[in-house]
């Protein structure tokens, strides 16, 4: 009886939280393998110093317990997505200060359309 009451008061995921999860969860492994590819690691920390990779890794780390946090509708998923978000765009915008630039503005628009977006749905978040 309890296990129909849960399923009745979950909250149905929107599709376009369902494609920025799902997105999410394809990207991930690759920019985590990238991370940890001996080369290409030596290389982020020689462009952008030895601190890069790993605050790449934790924001990393966390954007992959916030994805799936908002699989499951869960609020404290659009925060943890957010501030890692808003931490990475900022760490982000201390190499373009400094002119350096580890990423693209695409990635930056998309990323700020994200967090707009699952901004958006949070209260129809549990």
């Amino acid at each position: 009886m309890e296990q129909i009451k849960d399923s009745a008061e979950k909250p149905k995921r929107p599709l376009i939280i369902s494609i920025i999860c799902i997105l999410n969860f394809i990207s991930l492994p690759f920019y985590f393998a990238m991370l940890t590819n001996p080369e290409t690691k030596a290389a982020l920390e020689k462009d952008y110093g030895s601190a890069y990779v790993p605050t790449a890794f934790v924001l990393a780390a966390f954007s992959t317990v916030a994805i799936m946090g908002l699989w499951r509708m869960k609020r404290w998923g659009v925060c943890v997505f957010t501030a890692a978000g808003i931490i990475g765009l900022l760490y982000d915008l201390f190499y373009i200060a400094s002119d350096k630039t580890p990423t693209n503005l695409l990635s930056y628009l998309f990323e700020i359309l994200f967090i707009t977006i699952i901004i958006a749905h949070y209260k129809k978040m549990t």
